[in-house]
C-alpha cells in the first residue's frame, strides 16, 4: 500500500477506536451500576418507579429483582445537609448522593460508616468525592446532593417531585462467561500503582500515555512500520492509549465494563474486567507479535555459517 494511503487509513483505523472506546464508556456510565456508581432515574409526575426503571432499559424481570433485592432507593435534596456537622452514630448507614460537579463519573453515592462517626460531612464527603472541602457548599447550594430517604418497595410508588431513584447495581449478562458490568480502575492494567498517591499516579499514566501515544503517531506518519499488517496494528495499539488517556484526563480513573470469567468446580475465575481500549492495544500487540514470529528466518545451517573473527 502507498505510504499515503496507508498513513491515512492507519490514522482512520486509530480514531475508529477511539470513537468506539469513549462512546462504549459514556454507555457503561449511563446504563450499568455499581454501589458507589448507581443508576440515577428521575420519576415523571404520575409515573411509577417500575415504569421508570423499564424506560431506562431494564426487563421487567431485572426490575422485579431489584425491588426484591432491595436495591431501589429513594431520595430527597439534601437541603438541610450541615457539612460542618459531626457524624454521630445515627448517621451510620445514610447515604449521601450526588448528580453531577464532581472530577469522578456522576452520580456517585457514599454510606457513612462507624469508622466515619466523629468526622464531619465534609471531610466524608471530600475524601469519597475526591475534591476540595471547598467545593461542596456549590455542590449543595446546587441541588446536586441528595439524602437517602428509604427503599423502594413498591414497584408502582411514585415518588415526590424533587425526589429520584438510585438503582445501586446492573448488570448485564451476555451469555454464561461475558458479562457487562461498571468498574474503575485507578491504576494501568490489572490495577498496577491503583495503590499509589493519586497525584503521582495521574501524572505519570498521563505522562507515559501522551509520550507513547506521540511516538506511535510518529512511526505511523513516517510508514517506519515496514508492513501494512504492522501499521495497522500499531493504530489500533495507538487508538486504545488515546481512549484510556481521555479517561485519565477526565475522570484520573479508567472506565471499564466487560467481565469473562469460567466456573470451574463451583469457582468463579474471572479476567480483570477491561474496555473496547484495551481489546485494541492487546489486538494490536498480539498481531505484530504473530508478524515478527512468521517472518522469522531460520538459523543458517552449521555448515553454512562465517568462521569467527
Amino acid at each position: 500500500m502507498p505510504l499515503r494511503s496507508l498513513r491515512w487509513t492507519a490514522l482512520t483505523l486509530a480514531l475508529v477506536v477511539v470513537v468506539l472506546d469513549l462512546w462504549s464508556k459514556q454507555w457503561a456510565i449511563d446504563s450499568l451500576a455499581s454501589f458507589d456508581h448507581p443508576m440515577v432515574l428521575r420519576v415523571a409526575d404520575g409515573a411509577t418507579v417500575a415504569a421508570a426503571l423499564q424506560a431506562r432499559g431494564l426487563t421487567a424481570k431485572e426490575a422485579e429483582h431489584a425491588f426484591a433485592r432491595g436495591q431501589v432507593g429513594r431520595f430527597l435534596p439534601a437541603r438541610d445537609l450541615k457539612l460542618d456537622r459531626v457524624l454521630t452514630v445515627d448517621d451510620v448507614d445514610t447515604r449521601v448522593l450526588v448528580t453531577g460537579g464532581i472530577g469522578l463519573p456522576a452520580p456517585r453515592q457514599v454510606q457513612f460508616t462507624a469508622q466515619q462517626v466523629g468526622q464531619s460531612v465534609s471531610q466524608v464527603l471530600s475524601k469519597d468525592f475526591r475534591l476540595e472541602p471547598t467545593r461542596l457548599q456549590p455542590l449543595l447550594d446546587g441541588q446536586l446532593l441528595y439524602r437517602s430517604a428509604g427503599r423502594v418497595s413498591d414497584p408502582q410508588e411514585a415518588l415526590a417531585a424533587d425526589g429520584l431513584v438510585a438503582l445501586s447495581d446492573r448488570n448485564l449478562p451476555i451469555f454464561p462467561g461475558f458479562t457487562f458490568v461498571y468498574a474503575e480502575n485507578r491504576g494501568a492494567a490489572w490495577g498496577f500503582l491503583s495503590s499509589a498517591p493519586p497525584t503521582v499516579r495521574f501524572l505519570l499514566f498521563a505522562f507515559i500515555s501522551l509520550v507513547a501515544s506521540l511516538v506511535m503517531i510518529w512511526v505511523l506518519w513516517g510508514g517506519r512500520m515496514g508492513t501494512t499488517w504492522s501499521s495497522l496494528a500499531l493504530a489500533a495499539i495507538l487508538g486504545g492509549a488515546i481512549g484510556n488517556l481521555v479517561d485519565r484526563l477526565r475522570f484520573r480513573i479508567v472506565v471499564d465494563f466487560v467481565l469473562n470469567y469460567v466456573v470451574i468446580d463451583g469457582k468463579t475465575h474471572g479476567w480483570p474486567v477491561y474496555n473496547v481500549a484495551d481489546i485494541g492495544i492487546t489486538v494490536g500487540v498480539a498481531l505484530i507479535a504473530l508478524e515478527l514470529l512468521l517472518q522469522r528466518k531460520p538459523a543458517p545451517p552449521v555448515a553454512d555459517r562465517p568462521e569467527p573473527g
